[in-house]
């Protein structure tokens, strides 16, 4: 190391120390959403955010997508093959698929669940990674 890099150095030593007492970030507010909120299940596996920014929670007790305001929540009913599911991706078209214990299925850009027909199965949740 050269004296000209090492002086460089000492000299930007006390601006870099005093940065942070300068630098002031804003605090956001921050809500948990519990069951209680809508949720289907306090145990979120994973979160994701689609294309119309939307919020996609994956849950042992099925899917739920959050808008900002309220919770709507896909379970068996709706179309999902099984309540836990693992995994969300939205794809470039827009086509949205769910990875579950027992299976992947396609739901349609709206949110709701596409024709049985478009569902297929899978062994596991990892195929979902191979589609990104």
């Amino acid at each position: 190391m050269s004296a000209h890099s090492l002086n460089m150095r000492i000299l930007l030593l006390p601006f870099l120390l005093l940065l942070p007492a300068f630098a002031h970030a804003e605090r956001l507010p921050l809500k948990p959403y519990t069951v209680a909120d809508g949720l289907p299940n306090n145990v979120i596996n994973k979160i994701v955010r689609d294309s119309r920014g939307f919020l996609w929670f994956c849950t042992g007790e099925g899917l739920s997508r959050f808008d900002g305001y309220s919770f709507t929540n896909y379970g068996v009913d709706q179309g999902l093959p099984h309540t836990m599911v693992n995994d969300f991706l939205e794809t470039r078209k827009g086509e949205l698929w769910i990875a579950t214990n027992a299976g992947m299925v396609r739901f349609d850009p709206k949110g709701e669940p596409a024709p049985h027909g478009s569902s297929w199965r899978a062994r596991n949740h990892h195929v979902l990674q191979c589609l990104r």
